[in-house]
């Protein structure tokens, strides 16, 4: 790499990890903050869903700034209001107050990929890899936030674990906001994808975005109800270190599966890691002890590989000058309408109960499957 190759991955790198440590404290957070307040942990994780909206519906407008002005001066920006978002949940004694913080953290943390890929697309000259590197780190940062969050909380309560992270963050934001860095946003380092004359809109994209629809409610389900899931069916691990230890291997195939986009069709891996990822998931709902921590780990580790195909995919199939926006309506579909998943698990959650909870979250990665095989068979796609 050649030092803006470098200072990209850093920058990218470094904000990545933020943004899955911040959107998934929480969850494991909530099932201490409900024994605290004495309340239920389906109704404290109601309240991350301001947060999880934003998340995803502000990605949209972050890909359009991000078009218009480059990807960096959004991934910091959004680094800061992350941190300010977390402040206000560490100072927060009421439920109001934590639903606000968490909003803010969704808002902040809405920025990072549309301008993160976006900036990775453009500059990157191996950008399978790049993604690979780049989701490995942000699956580092899926498996260690439950952990993480549960260690500080026992160390520094929940407000001080809150306050910790949001100072790091907008430290690291400060220092980040001296390097700045600047790419053409009107051309891609490797690979030119789609004539800039052509619509972003095309069959292909489209089918995409309804596989991503079912990725984005299944991604959410799963990582909201998991620590919950754990701390009912697994003993002798907290339920935040038992989430983490589910996660682990996903940084792993994340990685791998940017190697191998790099080298075979984007559809057929995507296909084949969803279709890999449907029995262990289905699994979960029986299961107890290590065997739910090892299909829950299976089914991690084939979700997270599908990640930067998806994100390749995307690059593959969209305009240059219009690759953040692409993103941006990937994170709104994923994260946004994802987040519907949340008070749709909170919901069966109270109602049901886990299994209820692990059989709605299989069907859905089932249509995902589907969709995929459809997306592989009938869909002319770039490859």
């Amino acid at each position: 790499m050649h030092a803006d190759e470098a200072r990209i991955m850093a920058l990218t790198s470094i904000a990545h990890f933020f943004t899955h440590v911040f959107m998934l404290v929480y969850p494991t957070l909530a099932v201490l903050i409900a024994r605290e307040w004495g309340t239920t942990e389906a109704d404290m994780l109601l309240l991350a869903t301001p947060g999880f909206v934003l998340y995803g519906l502000a990605a949209y407008p972050q890909g359009l700034w991000a078009d218009r002005i480059g990807g960096f001066w959004p991934v910091v920006v959004g680094l800061l209001g992350m941190g300010v978002g977390a402040l206000v949940c560490g100072f927060s004694a009421s439920d109001r107050g934590l639903a606000v913080g968490l909003g803010i953290i969704g808002l902040g943390a809405s920025a990072y990929h549309p301008a993160g890929l976006g900036l990775i697309s453009h500059g990157m000259s191996r950008p399978g890899w790049a993604l690979g590197v780049n989701g490995a780190i942000g699956s580092a940062a899926v498996a260690t936030a439950p952990a993480l969050a549960e260690l500080m909380s026992l160390a520094f309560g929940w407000q001080g674990t809150f306050l910790g992270l949001g100072g790091i963050a907008l430290i690291s934001g400060a220092v980040l906001s001296r390097f700045p860095i600047v790419v053409d946003i009107g051309k891609d380092a490797s690979a030119p994808g789609k004539d800039d004359k052509e619509s972003l809109f095309t069959g292909p994209f489209l089918w995409l975005c309804l596989a991503m629809l079912f990725s984005g409610l299944a991604y959410r389900g799963v990582n909201t109800v998991f620590p919950t899931l754990f701390a009912e069916r697994v003993e002798g691990l907290g339920h935040g270190i038992a989430t983490s230890v589910a996660y682990g291997f996903a940084v792993v195939m994340n990685y791998f599966g940017g190697r191998l986009v790099d080298k075979f069709e984007a559809p057929t891996l995507y296909f084949a890691f969803h279709a890999i990822s449907f029995f262990p998931l289905l699994l979960t709902a029986w299961l107890a002890g290590p065997a739910l921590l090892s299909v829950a780990a299976l089914y991690a580790a084939s979700a997270m590989a599908a990640q930067p195909v998806e994100n390749r995919y995307i690059a593959i199939n969209s305009p240059a000058s219009r690759r953040s926006v692409a993103y941006g309506i990937k994170f709104t579909i994923t994260f946004g309408v994802g987040a519907l998943a949340v008070p749709v698990v909170s919901a069966i959650l109270s109602a049901h109960g886990t299994q209820s909870v692990m059989w709605a979250l299989s069907g859905t990665v089932g249509a995902l499957v589907l969709s995929a095989w459809a997306l592989l068979r009938f869909v002319k796609v770039a490859r």
